[in-house]
C-alpha cells in the first residue's frame, strides 16, 4: 500500500481534501493508497473530511502559529513537521494542498528523494523548479488549458466530491440562488445581485427569488455588504449567516437551486487562470450555475447545463421568470460533470510518476 501525506499550511482550501482519495490513485498508478491529512488549528474543528484519526494538527494552537511567524521561525518549524511525519510514516508521496512562494515553497523544495505534488492556486505567477519526482497541478481544467503551454503544469484536479451525502434538495418556496464563499468585494461582483434585487423591488411585482450569501457575515466584507443591502431596502431578497461550520456550509449549498459565482466583471482572473470555488461547490452537489455568457464560454459550459445572462437586467428577468428548477438543465449538468471527471482521470494517468 502506498502512503500519502497531504499538508495544508493555510487556513483555507482544506475543503478540497475529499478529492485526493478519488483522483490521486490515477497519478500514482494504483488504487491501493492510504492518506494522512494535516491542517492548521483554525480549520480542524469545522472539517467534515477526513475522519479524525487521519486528520492531524500542524500547530498546537493558533497562538503558537502566530508567535512562530512573528519570530520568523515558521520555515524551520514547517520543515521539522514534515521531517517528523516522514520518519513516522515513510510516505511514498507528499502533497502540499496549497503551494505558494515563501515558507511553503522553501519547505517543499527541501523535500528530497520522495515523490511530491504541489497544488498551485496561482499558477500564472509561479516560477518553481521541476524534477522527475515533482508534479505541479492546478485546480480546474480551464486553468490547465490556458496555462499548459508554459510547461510548468503537469495536470489539474477537480474538487468535485462532496464531503457529505445529503440526499434530495429540500423543498422550499421560490428559487434559492446561493453565493458561496468568504464575503469579499475583491473576489465577487456583489453589485450584480444587489442591482438585480433593486430591479425587482422597483417593479412592485412579487418575485420569489432569494440570494443565499453562504459565508460568515462577521468576517471580511460581510457587514459592509449587509449594510449596503439594508440601505437600499433589499433585505427581503437576501439571507446571511453568522456562523458556518464545514457541515453547515455543505447543507446550505445543497439547499440551493442554483449557484451564482459573480465573476466576470473586475474578477477576470477567475475566468482564465484562477479557480472559482463556486464551480467546485456547484459540481459537488450538482447545482447548476447562473453566470455571464462570457464566463460560460471561458469555462466550457453550454447553455443546456446552466443559466446565462448578458447583463444585470437580463439576470433579473431570467431569475424572476423561473417557477422552479429546470430538470433538463440539472440532468445535462450532471452529465457534463461526469465527462469532466473522466477527462481529469485521463490527464492524471498521462502525468503519472
Amino acid at each position: 500500500m502506498l502512503k500519502v501525506l497531504v499538508f495544508e499550511f493555510f487556513p483555507y482550501h482544506a475543503q478540497n481534501f475529499p478529492m485526493y482519495p478519488q483522483l490521486l490513485p490515477e497519478l500514482l498508478g494504483t488504487d491501493d493508497v492510504s492518506f494522512e491529512f494535516y491542517a492548521v488549528p483554525e480549520q480542524i474543528p469545522d472539517l467534515i473530511f477526513p475522519q479524525p484519526e487521519h486528520l492531524h494538527r500542524i500547530y498546537p494552537s493558533t497562538a503558537f502559529e502566530s508567535r512562530l511567524k512573528r519570530l520568523r521561525l515558521n520555515v524551520p518549524y514547517l520543515k521539522g513537521v514534515v521531517a517528523l511525519q516522514r520518519r513516522k510514516y515513510r510516505p511514498d508521496c507528499i502533497v502540499f494542498n496549497t503551494l505558494e512562494p515563501g515558507a511553503t515553497y522553501r519547505t517543499f523544495a527541501g523535500i528530497k528523494a520522495t515523490k511530491k505534488i504541489g497544488i498551485l492556486h496561482n499558477p500564472d505567477t509561479a516560477r518553481f523548479a521541476k524534477d522527475a519526482n515533482t508534479r505541479y497541478l492546478c485546480m480546474n481544467e480551464y486553468i490547465y488549458q490556458n496555462l499548459r503551454a508554459d510547461g510548468l503544469l503537469d495536470g489539474y484536479l477537480l474538487s468535485f466530491f462532496p464531503p457529505l451525502d445529503l440526499g434530495a434538495t429540500p423543498a422550499h418556496d421560490g428559487i434559492v440562488v446561493g453565493i458561496p464563499g468568504g464575503i469579499s468585494f475583491n473576489r465577487r461582483d456583489y453589485h450584480v445581485a444587489l442591482d438585480a434585487a433593486a430591479i425587482w423591488k422597483a417593479s412592485n411585482k412579487p418575485v420569489h427569488v432569494t440570494f443565499n450569501v453562504i459565508g460568515e457575515v462577521g468576517r471580511k466584507d460581510g457587514r459592509a455588504l449587509q449594510e449596503q443591502i439594508r440601505s437600499r431596502g433589499l433585505e427581503r431578497y437576501f439571507i446571511f449567516h453568522e456562523r458556518l461550520t464545514d457541515a453547515d456550509f455543505a447543507v446550505q449549498v445543497h439547499a440551493c437551486d442554483y449557484l451564482l459565482p459573480l465573476v466576470g466583471g473586475q474578477q477576470e482572473r477567475y475566468l482564465k487562470v484562477k479557480n472559482s470555488a463556486t464551480f467546485s461547490h456547484s459540481a459537488r452537489y450538482l447545482k447548476p450555475m447562473v453566470l455571464p455568457v462570457t464566463a460560460a464560454r471561458e469555462w466550457d459550459l453550454s447553455p443546456e447545463c446552466c443559466i446565462t445572462y448578458e447583463n444585470t437586467a437580463d439576470l433579473a428577468a431570467r431569475l424572476a421568470s423561473l417557477p422552479q428548477p429546470d430538470p433538463d438543465i440539472q440532468k445535462n449538468y450532471a452529465a457534463l460533470i461526469a465527462r469532466k471527471l473522466a477527462d481529469n482521470r485521463a490527464v492524471l494517468r498521462a502525468a503519472a510518476f
